[in-house]
């Protein structure tokens, strides 16, 4: 029983398993990167702003284990249409963890509602990983040194 075998007949090949826990470890790293920073910035928002995040966490978490799953065990699963929907919504997650960072970077930003041409450039920006990270990341930074720094009126308490 080899292994192209195995896969031509729809088993579970060691390389496909191998792909699949690849796959799986680089979207945790991108969507927990992109996540943390859609939570971070959805604190620094004026609380009349803020976003609920309940779907935002399930967004993160639903794509590694589905995508895991269907390339391990499941390869031919997105030839028929019952298994196509699930990884519709799994892609759907994804997007929408870019577009929640995006949106939020735009609203701390401005400090006001934004609209779609207000973040655009942040979601396209993220949406194209590799190459976002250098111009968004040192933005995220700068806020979060800001947020890191006393309050300018609140006075520190003195050492005795």
């Amino acid at each position: 029983a080899d292994s192209s075998a195995s896969a031509r007949s729809g088993g579970t090949s060691g390389s496909m398993i191998a792909a699949a826990a690849f796959l799986v470890l680089f979207m945790l790293i991108l969507l927990g990167w992109i996540g943390s920073m859609g939570l971070f910035l959805n604190t620094l928002k004026e609380p009349s702003l803020r976003s609920r995040t309940r779907f935002l966490w399930f967004a993160m978490i639903f794509p590694p284990p589905y995508f895991f799953v269907v390339m391990a065990f499941f390869p031919n699963a997105q030839d028929s249409w019952v298994g196509a929907f699930p990884g519709l919504f799994a892609l759907f997650c994804i997007f929408y963890v870019v577009y929640f960072a995006s949106k939020s970077l735009a609203t701390v930003e401005s400090a006001r509602p934004v609209t779609f041409y207000d973040y655009a450039g942040p979601l396209f920006l993220l949406w194209f990983f590799p190459l976002g990270v250098w111009f968004v990341q040192p933005g995220i930074s700068r806020l979060y040194a800001k947020s890191r720094e006393p309050q300018a009126g609140a006075q520190r308490p003195a050492l005795q």
